[in-house]
């Protein structure tokens, strides 16, 4: 299989200003995303998505109302819950005269905008009505841009790329332009917490210093409150001059400029060459695409879409989901929540890696796990429990946020043993001493998870059962915190997770006695007129709660569940594509109901769902999942990730008698949805 081909064959060319889908570039730590022109010259025209430069690095924290940046939870009133006769606190109401301290907690610290990059036409704006002959295309095996336009009738080349090695932009402009009325400028905001990380109106809030080193060398340093960063820059055919606060034009001296702008959270001697950063890249990427699972589809115009996705979810999931922390849902391309991670889709966002032979990009997150885990005892002792909780939302340094929802969220909690056991898993292939080190060297994550599962849930002596008890919200975000018991997917997630973590303790000869009681004796997924419901206090999910994300599925869906009964799970499936509100389903929601009902073995079904022509199901021309009417969530990387996840459940599912590995070249070919695999 030509995969380079195949990959080519999907690069998106656009011919005219296409904002909803701008393409990026980026090392998975940094990134930048550009408009038609290459840069982002027409900022003002390109908002939903913004065009941001971003890095998993950089974070600001605005004073507080009391004039520093000390509010912590002490700080925060909180709401006090029963939970089975003892009290529990967690901070979902915005009290009359706490505001300040909770809106805090809730914003800082957020990503923010490293920069605008953009051309100038005899110093002033350039609109898209100024263009002509416009025409960009992304290669997505090396994850070049390649832009051309007419400017007053005058040709502009622009090739944009980005180092993997640095948070290196690289750029070329070849035009004889250049000489004639065109430049660049470079403008610095200051960092915001919404969706752009911007607000270009504080002017007085940050400096902006350039510092001219030696011929073609140039050094930015930035300061906004405390979130500094350096911006180091090697220039050829050009000088650069601050001719602003915040402003530094870039004024041509050839037909020829090539820049390389390196950013950085503390000062740095790099100045990598555009040849650097262009083979840096290419060699990353061709990696990349060569190593591991490889899946292509033939058959239909629908086969062909669902190769498109597949091929631009790996591209925009290896720029923004597999850094060395958990992404925001936007990744690397504008702020969601203030550019705080959901741990709750970290799983989502990255673990189809592992599925796919490339668990190694999902290890570089794990190390963050360890350095938050006091943060996450943390959590768990402030409301008496044992073990670690891993927090919905999240602050790099592992802090809960305040919200109505977030606080009460608890599937997330068994996220990182399977990660961690996927991991294993790949590692056991090639080397079962690299499997045994790895096991040792995270078992306390491992440890602590599964220590909390098990003191969280509660025993009930009458049903000889251990329950999870309210307050809790599901998966599904529809309900009353007080009004939820058993939720369906979690119990069966603890149940899965706990016995991943005695199977981890045994590698180890230890024993946890507590683990394997709950393990046997933990609540079923309820299940009422023959259909499974989201939790046990409510009689008929299916007409008081069809909207938000079908959670009962998921059981199957994502674990395969033992306990899963497959005719009740068949019969729940079958009335959630009768009666649930489609339109509300999130991106990634259409992958969970892909995989259940290819687990069942309806795969019309799950082709009709995968492909399913709803708003929050539509990807635009640069692959990103669109959750259409949500400006708030210009793009949405779940989607792009469990469409992956998906993908690798399906190769497992048919391969499965044969035994063989997905690490592979495999085609699916179907006529009518009769799958065959070569």
């Amino acid at each position: 299989m030509n995969r380079r081909q195949i990959i080519s064959s999907h690069n998106p060319i656009l011919t005219e200003p296409t904002p909803d889908s701008p393409f990026t570039v980026g090392s998975g730590s940094f990134a930048f995303t550009a408009d038609i022109t290459g840069l982002q010259t027409l900022y003002d025209e390109y908002t939903i998505p913004p065009l941001c430069a971003m890095a998993e690095w950089a974070w600001h924290e605005s004073l507080n109302t009391a004039g520093n940046y000390e509010y912590t939870y002490a700080d925060l009133k909180q709401n006090v819950y029963d939970f089975c006769g003892r009290k529990v606190y967690y901070p979902r109401t915005k009290f009359k005269g706490n505001e300040g301290v909770y809106e805090h907690l809730r914003r800082n610290p957020h990503k923010f905008n490293l920069l605008r990059l953009s051309f100038k036409y005899k110093g002033e704006k350039i609109t898209s009505a100024m263009l002509s002959e416009t025409k960009q295309c992304l290669d997505l095996y090396s994850a070049v841009i390649k832009s051309s336009f007419s400017l007053a009738k005058e040709p502009v080349s622009v090739t944009t790329l980005s180092s993997h090695s640095s948070d290196t932009l690289a750029v070329k402009v070849i035009s004889p332009f250049l000489k004639k009325g065109l430049s660049l400028s470079l403008d610095f905001p200051y960092p915001d917490c919404g969706i752009t990380g911007s607000d270009w109106a504080a002017k007085d809030k940050h400096e902006t210093a350039l510092k001219p080193l030696s011929e073609g060398l140039y050094a930015i340093e930035r300061k906004a409150d405390r979130a500094n960063y350096f911006v180091n820059i090697k220039a050829s055919g050009c000088s650069l001059k601050q001719t602003s606060s915040h402003g530094i034009t870039i004024s041509p001296e050839e037909e020829t400029v090539i820049l390389t702008l390196t950013l950085s959270k503390e000062k740095s001697s790099l100045f990598p060459s555009y040849e650097e950063a262009e083979s840096s890249s290419l060699a990353f990427w061709e990696s990349f695409w060569e190593k591991g699972a490889f899946i292509s589809a033939e058959g239909s115009q629908r086969a062909k879409e669902l190769e498109r996705r597949i091929i631009l979810s790996q591209y925009l999931s290896a720029l923004n989901s597999l850094g060395s922390m958990p992404p925001q849902e936007t990744g690397l391309i504008c702020n969601s929540w203030y550019g705080k991670p959901h741990l709750e889709m970290h799983f989502i966002h990255s673990v189809w890696t592992a599925l796919w032979g490339r668990a190694e990009l999902l290890e570089k997150s794990i190390n963050w796990y360890k350095e938050i885990l006091p943060a996450a005892r943390e959590n768990a002792a402030r409301n008496g429990y044992k073990g670690a909780r891993w927090t919905k939302m999240v602050s790099p340094a592992g802090k809960d946020c305040p919200s109505k929802i977030s606080p009460f969220i608890i599937w997330q909690q068994p996220h990182i043993i399977e990660m961690l056991e996927l991991i294993r898993k790949e590692k056991a292939l090639t080397s079962e001493k690299a499997a045994l080190d790895f096991v040792r060297d995270n078992y306390i994550l491992v440890k602590k998870t599964a220590d909390f599962i098990a003191d969280y849930v509660v025993y009930d002596e009458k049903t000889d059962t251990y329950n999870i008890e309210p307050p809790v919200i599901p998966v599904q975000e529809r309900f009353n915190p007080e009004d939820v018991k058993n939720p369906s997917f979690e119990l069966a997630y603890f149940k899965h997770s706990l016995k991943i973590a005695l199977s981890w303790a045994k590698l180890l000869n230890k024993a946890e006695p507590k683990w394997q009681e709950v393990s046997e004796k933990i609540a079923l997924p309820p299940v009422s007129g023959g259909l499974y419901q989201a939790h046990q206090n409510i009689t008929d999910t299916f007409k008081e709660k069809a909207t938000d994300h079908p959670s009962m599925l998921m059981s199957l869906g994502y674990l395969n569940g033992e306990d899963t009964d497959k005719d009740v799970m068949k019969s729940s499936l079958k009335k959630v594509l009768r009666v649930w509100d489609l339109p509300s389903l999130w991106g990634w929601d259409f992958a969970v109901i892909f995989m259940t009902a290819a687990r069942l073995g309806l795969y019309d079904t799950a082709f009709d769902c995968i492909l399913a022509e709803e708003p929050k199901n539509r990807y635009t021309k640069n692959g990103n999942n669109a959750q259409i009417g949500r400006t708030d969530l210009p793009l949405y990387l779940p989607g792009n990730g469990s469409l992956l996840l998906a993908m690798a459940v399906l190769i497992n599912i048919l391969k499965a008698p044969s035994g063989e590995k997905t690490f592979s070249d495999i085609t699916l070919k179907w006529e009518n949805f009769d799958i065959i695999l070569d």
